[in-house]
C-alpha cells in the first residue's frame, strides 16, 4: 500500500501527464505554425479542461474549509 506522499506523488504526475502536457505540447505546436485548426482546437479544449479543474478544485477546497469550521459563538459575552 502506498503511503500519503507517495499517492501525493502518483496525483501530481498523473495531473501533469493528463493536463498540462498535452496543454504545453499543443501550445508549442500552435506557436510553430505546426498543426493546423486540429491542434488549435485542441489546444483550447485543454486549457478550457485545465481552468475547469481549478474551479472545481478551488470550489472543493472551500467547500471542505467550510464543513470544517467550528461554529462562531453569536455573542462574546461570556455569561
Amino acid at each position: 500500500m502506498l503511503d500519503a506522499s507517495q499517492q501525493n506523488m502518483l496525483m501530481a504526475l498523473a495531473v501533469l501527464s493528463l493536463l498540462v502536457l498535452p496543454l504545453v505540447g499543443s501550445g508549442y505546436l500552435l506557436n510553430n505554425d505546426l498543426g493546423g485548426e486540429f491542434i488549435e482546437d485542441a489546444h483550447e479544449f485543454f486549457g478550457e479542461l485545465y481552468l475547469w479543474a481549478v474551479v472545481i478544485h478551488l470550489g472543493l477546497i472551500a467547500l471542505k474549509a467550510l464543513m470544517v469550521m467550528p461554529s462562531t459563538p453569536t455573542s462574546l459575552d461570556s455569561d
